[in-house]
C-alpha cells in the first residue's frame, strides 16, 4: 500500500488527539469523540501491522514464484535437450468414454485418429492414463516427426506406440501392478509403419482426489511419466555378438560349440519320441595338398564352397556345422539310414562336380569322404554317435576316399 496513505491518516489522527488534549472538543460529544479517536488509533495500528505482514507474505510469494520459474526453466531445458525421449500422459475419463462410445468400432482400423486411439486405450487400461499430452523433441524425432505437436497428433496415446499388443499389455500390466517399470524392452512402431526396438521406463504419478471430486471420479486414471531409449543399435550389436559366438567365421555355418548344444537337444527329442536320427561326418580329401599347392586363400575358398554344397543338400530343419579344419558334420532329425545315405551321396557328388579356381588362374577340384551313423538306441549319447560316424568316415578314407561309408555297429 502507498506509504503516503498511512501518512495522511497518521496526521489526521494526530490532529484529533491534539484537539482533545487542547480542550478544543467540548460539550456532551467530547467523550464520544475521544472514544472514536481511541478506536481509530487501535484500528490504525492493527491495519499497519496487517499491511506489513501482507508485504512480507507478498515478498515471500514473489521469491517462491521466482524460484519456481527458475526451476521450471531448468526442467524445461533438461526436458527439451535430453537425448532420451520423454512423455507425459493425462486422461479425462468423461471425454475418453464419450469418444469411445462413438468410435469403438473404428479403433482397430488403419488411420484412426489419435484421440480415438487414446479413448480406446483408456478403456482397455483402467487406472492408468494413456493419452499423450506432452513429449520432448527427442521422442518426436525418434518417431520420425518434426516436432512434439506433430508427434502427439499422429500417435495420441502410449498404447499406439507399441507394435505388439502383447508387449503393450505387458507394459501396462507392470504399471498397474507396481506403479512403475524400468528397462522394459519392446518393439515400437512409427506412424509410417517402420519399427525399432526401445527400452521404456515409466512411473505412475499418484494424484489423490478429495471431497466432491473424489465422489464424482472414484476411478480417475493416474498420469504417467515415461522415458524411451532407442536400443536398436545396441540390440543389433548384441545379436551380432550372439551370431559370432555361434557361427564359424569362415563358412557361416554353426560352430562346434553351438552344434553340440543343438545336437544334444535333438538327440534327447529323438530318444524321447523313439524317432530316427542320422549324423553325417564329412572330411575333405588331401586338403593339405590344396593349401600347399594353391595357397591358404584357395583353401579357404574351397571350404566356403563345401559349406554352400552342404547347405544346399540338406533340409531346412537339419543342422550343419564346421567341427574344425576341413571336417564338417550334418545332423538329420527324422532321417533313417537310407535317407541319410541319399543326402551324403548328394553332398559327395555336389562337391566333386565343382570346379574351384585361385588367383593364379589355375583350377582344381575337391573330393570328400563321408561317414554315416544312425541313432536307433534310446541310450546312445552324442559323443558315441559322433565317434561312430567318424569311424565310418575313416573307413571311407581307407577304402580309397571320395565315397560314403555307413557305420553298422549301432543297434
Amino acid at each position: 500500500m502507498d506509504v503516503d496513505v498511512f501518512g495522511r491518516e497518521e496526521r489526521t489522527l494526530g490532529r484529533a488527539q491534539q484537539a482533545l488534549e487542547a480542550g478544543l472538543v467540548c460539550g456532551p460529544g467530547r467523550d464520544c469523540f475521544a472514544g472514536l479517536v481511541k478506536e481509530y488509533d487501535r484500528l490504525f495500528r492493527h491495519t499497519r501491522r496487517m499491511v506489513a505482514m501482507g508485504d512480507r507474505f507478498q515478498g515471500s510469494l514473489n521469491e517462491l514464484n521466482q524460484r519456481l520459474a527458475a526451476s521450471e526453466e531448468r526442467y524445461r531445458s533438461i526436458f527439451e535437450n535430453m537425448v532420451e525421449g520423454v512423455f507425459r500422459t493425462e486422461d479425462s475419463p468423461e471425454s475418453a468414454q464419450k469418444a469411445l462410445a462413438g468410435n469403438t468400432q473404428h479403433a482397430s482400423q488403419p488411420g484412426v485418429s489419435g484421440a480415438v486411439q487414446a479413448a480406446h486405450n483408456a478403456a482397455e487400461h483402467p487406472g492408468v492414463a494413456t493419452r499423450l499430452v506432452e513429449a520432448n523433441p527427442a521422442l518426436a524425432a525418434m518417431f520420425g516427426c518434426d516436432d512434439a505437436a506433430n508427434f502427439l497428433a499422429a500417435c495420441g496415446s502410449v498404447g499406439a506406440l507399441f507394435a505388439s499388443p502383447m508387449e503393450r499389455e505387458g507394459f501396462f500390466a507392470l504399471l498397474r501392478r507396481d506403479g512403475e517399470t524400468r528397462g522394459f524392452q519392446a518393439e515400437l512402431q512409427r506412424p509410417d509403419g517402420t519399427r525399432f526396438w526401445a527400452q521404456l521406463s515409466g512411473r505412475v504419478q499418484q494424484e489423490k482426489a478429495c471431497g466432491a471430486e473424489a465422489a464424482q471420479s472414484p476411478r480417475q486414471a493416474q498420469p504417467v511419466v515415461g522415458v524411451v531409449v532407442d536400443v536398436s543399435e545396441r540390440r543389433r550389436m548384441l545379436e551380432e555378438i550372439y551370431r559370432l559366438a555361434r557361427t564359424d567365421s569362415l563358412t557361416g555355418l554353426w560352430n562346434r560349440g553351438y552344434f553340440m548344444d543343438l545336437a544334444c537337444r535333438e538327440l534327447a527329442r529323438s530318444s524321447r519320441d523313439a524317432s530316427p536320427l542320422s549324423l553325417i561326418m564329412i572330411d575333405v580329401d588331401h586338403f593339405k595338398k590344396v593349401n600347399d599347392t594353391h595357397g591358404h586363400e584357395a583353401g579357404d575358398d574351397a571350404l566356403r564352397s563345401l559349406a554352400e554344397v552342404l547347405a544346399l543338400s540338406v533340409r531346412e530343419g537339419d543342422l550343419v556345422a564346421r567341427l574344425g579344419g576341413e571336417e564338417f558334420v550334418a545332423l538329420l532329425p527324422n532321417a533313417r539310414t537310407a535317407d541319410a545315405c541319399g543326402v551324403a551321396e548328394r553332398i559327395r557328388e555336389g562337391i566333386r562336380c565343382r570346379e574351384l579356381g585361385c588367383r593364379s588362374g589355375a583350377s582344381f577340384g575337391l573330393t570328400v569322404s563321408v561317414g554315416v551313423a544312425t541313432h536307433r538306441n534310446r541310450e546312445t549319447l552324442l559323443e558315441e554317435l559322433l565317434r561312430c560316424a567318424d569311424e565310418a568316415l575313416y573307413a571311407a578314407k581307407r577304402a580309397g576316399r571320395d565315397r560314403v561309408e555307413i557305420f553298422g555297429g549301432l543297434a
